[in-house]
């Protein structure tokens, strides 16, 4: 029996390759989607230099965490799942440090009562929504992302998916439904 070329070999089976210690895996999965998750990482950073640093880092988390892949979604969706929560946490803390800077300069002590009950409010919306996508199933946060967040068509997550227009409005409206029933359940515990 001729055994198959690595190139020749899906993104799944080359995650499972690379579960069992073939670092050859890694080189193809790598060649794959290097350029992809650097271009998701210059579209959070807007620097080509971090966005590199960025996407060195996540292949090798990647790497550190395929035992975590248990294969019941395309490796592209779990490696995309692994860039966007990097990229959402790195710019996090860069929004966190040029604050704390701010702040450090020109001790801002005088902001009005109702600016900082507004802040405080946005930020525990902000915390409660990321708890939302953190405990809703990894497909219902794919979905939600690609429409909201990318601004891709239902056409789009049609043809990604190999479903009818209607399978994916449906799921759009369920994991819609999910999440602010969820949202509300966070908001209610935490008044």
């Amino acid at each position: 029996m001729k055994t198959k070329n690595i190139t020749d070999l899906t993104d799944e089976q080359l995650a499972l390759q690379l579960q069992q210690g073939d670092k050859n895996a890694m080189g193809e999965l790598y060649s794959r989607y290097f350029m992809l998750v650097f271009n998701k990482c210059l579209s959070f950073s807007k620097n080509s230099e971090d966005a590199g640093d960025q996407a060195q880092e996540i292949m090798l988390r990647v790497m550190e965490k395929i035992s975590s892949f248990k294969g019941d979604s395309r490796f592209s969706t779990w490696l995309y799942s692994v860039t966007f929560n990097y990229c959402t946490d790195q710019a996090r803390k860069k929004k966190r440090s040029y604050f704390e800077s701010i702040d450090n300069k020109y001790d801002l002590i005088d902001e009005s009562y109702e600016e900082l009950q507004a802040c405080v409010e946005a930020s525990k919306k902000a915390e409660q929504l990321t708890c939302v996508l953190s405990d809703i199933s990894e497909e219902d946060k794919q979905l939600l992302v690609m429409k909201y967040q990318q601004g891709k068509s239902v056409e789009d997550i049609r043809s990604m998916y190999n479903l009818s227009k209607s399978a994916v409005k449906m799921r759009l409206l369920r994991a819609r439904e999910k999440a602010v029933s969820m949202y509300a359940s966070y908001s209610l515990a935490v008044a």
